[in-house]
């Protein structure tokens, strides 16, 4: 661990979502050519609730990782805006951004978000530079900060996701887009790591009580984090203490209109009577039909026979056994 800037060679990585300069030896660029993305999975996740035409603010953005597919995932017509307090991380954020093409609907900003006008010293851990982290210090530098509900007048639309991963500071940048979480009701994804939040004084009660009061239910990939697939499990939890030391917690306020994205599929009625006449529990049969209601399947060939010989025509005019 060092407080002192790296000079870091830079190197073009093939990512799943296209080319990426990164530092040579750093967490992410290893997590990149392993697995194709830096938390591959996680993306995946967040780019499931990202819709063509979306604001999106990535606080916390490093070098890109996130902001680059969640930026193609809102489209030409989408708007994001990546912030990023760390020069060597923001100096890579702006070229990649540009690299991609996506500087005319992608807005990189330097600064600290949520940090009061306060002066920071930076920590930074050489091979793992998304884990620079930032400690007051009144013999430090003042960085520019930002309140997320100053970013309200750069956009023409509501805010539809906010990504917050800024190593222990996520009440704090919760706390400066207050207004705009109130009004918008954006999805979040927040990082919740009891070891950071402590740093400022906070822990993950203190980020449930704040999202508690604009009614959000919490969320977590319970699949793989790093792998070379895309695919996720989405659990829901009582509580942020639920979730463990440290996870990525997907937060939807109640009643939102992509909610349904996050919860266990339900299926059509007669699909779920015929499941009930055959003895079938949701884990053990997958029914696909055209309004995407869906069981996930796990029954032999021969049961799979049995099912479709018993089908009504009703059924089989609803579904499609997905064997």
């Amino acid at each position: 661990m060092t407080e002192a800037s790296v000079s870091r060679e830079i190197v073009l990585l093939d990512s799943v979502y296209g080319p990426m300069l990164a530092f040579e030896g750093d967490f992410a660029t290893r997590q990149i050519r392993a697995f194709g993305a830096h938390t591959r999975n996680e993306i995946a996740l967040l780019r499931s609730f990202v819709d063509a035409g979306d604001v999106i603010y990535d606080v916390g953005a490093h070098i890109g990782c996130f902001a680059i597919p969640l930026a193609q995932a809102a489209g030409e017509t989408g708007r994001l805006i990546a912030v990023e307090a760390e020069g060597a991380s923001f100096a890579l954020l702006q070229r990649n951004l540009g690299r991609h093409r996506l500087l005319g609907r992608a807005t990189a900003l330097l600064g600290l978000a949520g940090g009061g006008g306060r002066r920071y010293r930076p920590v930074r851990f050489p091979d793992h530079t998304s884990a620079t982290y930032f400690v007051p210090d009144d013999a430090g530098r003042t960085l520019p900060t930002i309140d997320l509900d100053d970013l309200r007048a750069r956009h023409d639309r509501p805010v539809a996701l906010i990504k917050i991963d800024v190593e222990g500071m996520e009440l704090g940048v919760l706390q400066s887009a207050a207004g705009t979480i109130a009004r918008e009701r954006p999805i979040l994804y927040i990082e919740v790591a009891v070891e950071h939040l402590a740093r400022g004084g906070a822990s993950p009660d203190d980020v449930e009580a704040f999202l508690r009061r604009h009614a959000y239910r919490f969320f977590r990939n319970t699949g793989e984090r790093n792998s070379t697939h895309d695919r996720f499990v989405l659990t829901e939890l009582g509580s942020l203490r639920d979730g463990g030391a440290f996870f990525d917690v997907l937060a939807i306020p109640a009643g939102h209109v992509r909610l349904a994205r996050a919860l266990p599929p339900v299926p059509h009625p007669a699909i779920a009577s015929f499941a009930e006449c055959h003895a079938l529990e949701p884990v053990n049969v997958h029914f696909v039909t055209g309004d995407d209601h869906a069981w996930e399947a796990e029954v032999d060939y021969r049961t799979r026979e049995r099912l479709w010989a018993a089908c009504t025509p009703e059924i089989k005019s609803l579904l499609d056994l997905a064997w």
